[in-house]
C-alpha cells in the first residue's frame, strides 16, 4: 500500500525545521565590554563606533548590515593602505566572524561608521546599534561615547 505524505504536514515539518535554524547569528556571537563611540565636535556629523565580537558557535557568522535610530547612513568599513604610506577607508558589505573566533573593531581597521547623525554626541552619550546577520537575526548593542580625542 504506497503511503501519501500530507502536504500539510510537510509544510509544518518544514517550517519548524527552519524556526529551529533561524537567528542563530544573534544567539552565537556576543558584543564584549570595552567598546565606544567617538564623541563630535561642534557641527561634525559622522562617527566611528569600535568594539569586539566573540562567535561562541561551531560556524561563521556574517554582519550584513548595521542600524542606529541616531544615524539614517550606517556603514561597514576597512581600512587599507594605499600605497606606501596612505590609508583610506573604504565600505564593505559584510563582516565574517570564524566559529570560535573574536574580531576587533578599531580605528585603522575594520569599523562601523555612522554618518548623517541627527544630534551631536557628547561623552557619557549612550548609542543604540542593531547588528543584522545573514540568518536576518538581530543582535542589539549599546555603547558609551568616548572622548574623540582618547
Amino acid at each position: 500500500m504506497k503511503k501519501i505524505i500530507n502536504p500539510i504536514a510537510l509544510m509544518f515539518g518544514l517550517i519548524i525545521s527552519t524556526l529551529a535554524f533561524a537567528g542563530k547569528g544573534a544567539q552565537d556571537v556576543k558584543v564584549l565590554e570595552g567598546g565606544y563611540v567617538r564623541s563630535t565636535p561642534p557641527g561634525h556629523t559622522v562617527t566611528g563606533a569600535f568594539f569586539d565580537l566573540e562567535n561562541k558557535g561551531d560556524v561563521p557568522h556574517t554582519i550584513t548590515a548595521v542600524e542606529s535610530p541616531l544615524a539614517p547612513q550606517v556603514e561597514m568599513h576597512r581600512t587599507v593602505t594605499q600605497g606606501k604610506d596612505m590609508m583610506q577607508m573604504k565600505p564593505i558589505q559584510k563582516l565574517e566572524i570564524g566559529a570560535h573566533q573574536k574580531i576587533t573593531l578599531r580605528p585603522a581597521g575594520d569599523h562601523i561608521m555612522l554618518m548623517n547623525l541627527t544630534k551631536p554626541l557628547g561623552v557619557g552619550d549612550t548609542v543604540k546599534l542593531t547588528l543584522i546577520f545573514e540568518d536576518g537575526s538581530k543582535l542589539p548593542v549599546k555603547l558609551l561615547v568616548h572622548d574623540a580625542r582618547d
